[in-house]
C-alpha cells in the first residue's frame, strides 16, 4: 500500500512503447505522403516541403526521420522491396509451371510503374527520376535473380526446363528483362497500361527460350 506523500506508481515501461507506436505512425505517414508526392510530381519535381504538406506535417518534422530526399527514396524503396519479398512468396505458391509465375511477376511490376506513373514522368523527361532507375539498376537486377532463382531450381526438379539450361544464366536474362520494364514508354504488340497483358507477353518470349512447348500449354492467364 502507498504510504501518504509517496509519488504515485508510473509504469514507465509503458511510455517508450507508446512513443514508439507513435514514431512508426508518424514515419509511414511521411512515406505515404512521400509516394502520393512522387506519383503526382515525379522525382524532380517533389520537395521534403511538398511531403510535408502532404502528410500534415512540419518540415521539421521530416528532417528529423529523413535528412533528405534521397534518404527517404530509399526508405520507399525498402518498403517496395519487402512488399516485393512477400508478393513473391505468395506467387510461387499459386503458380503450378515457371510461365505463370513470371507473368504474375511481370504483372506486379508493372502495376507498380503505372501506380508511380514511371512511363509518364519519363515521357515528361523527369531526368531524376531516370537517373535513380540507373543508380539502383544492379540493386534491382539483384533482388529479382535472387527471387527468380528459387523458381527456377524448382522448375528444372520438376523436369521443366529444355535440357542444358543454365539457372544462374537463365536467372540473369529474366532479371535484366525484368529491371527494363521501368524504362518502357511504348510498345506496339501489347497495351502497357494493361499488367496483365505485358505479363503474359514477357512471359511467354522469356520462357520460350527456358521452357519446351509441352510444358507450357495451359500456362496462361486469360488470351
Amino acid at each position: 500500500m502507498r504510504n501518504p506523500g509517496q509519488p504515485a506508481e508510473v509504469t514507465w515501461a509503458e511510455v517508450p512503447g507508446q512513443e514508439r507506436r507513435g514514431e512508426v505512425e508518424t514515419r509511414a505517414r511521411i512515406l505515404d505522403a512521400a509516394i502520393a508526392c512522387f506519383t503526382q510530381f515525379g522525382n524532380d519535381k517533389t520537395t521534403l516541403n511538398d511531403v510535408a504538406r502532404v502528410a500534415g506535417l512540419s518540415r521539421q518534422t521530416i528532417y528529423r526521420y529523413f535528412p533528405d530526399r534521397a534518404a527517404l527514396l530509399e526508405e520507399v524503396d525498402a518498403q517496395e522491396a519487402n512488399q516485393l519479398v512477400a508478393d513473391v512468396e505468395r506467387m510461387a505458391a499459386d503458380s503450378q509451371t515457371l510461365e505463370a509465375f513470371l507473368t504474375a511477376l511481370i504483372e506486379n511490376r508493372v502495376s507498380l510503374h503505372n501506380r508511380y506513373r514511371v512511363r509518364q514522368h519519363l515521357e515528361h523527361q523527369d531526368v531524376g527520376l531516370f537517373n535513380s532507375m540507373l543508380l539502383s539498376r544492379e540493386r534491382q537486377l539483384n533482388r529479382v535473380r535472387a527471387l527468380v532463382s528459387p523458381q527456377l531450381e524448382r522448375a528444372l526438379e520438376r523436369g521443366e526446363l529444355r535440357p542444358g539450361v543454365d539457372v544462374a544464366e537463365a536467372a540473369e536474362w529474366i532479371a535484366i528483362n525484368v529491371a527494363s520494364l521501368s524504362t518502357l514508354v511504348q510498345a506496339t504488340s501489347f497495351d502497357l497500361d494493361d499488367p496483365a497483358a505485358v505479363g503474359r507477353f514477357f512471359a511467354r518470349h522469356l520462357c520460350h527460350g527456358l521452357v519446351p512447348t509441352q510444358h507450357r500449354r495451359g500456362s496462361h492467364r486469360g488470351p
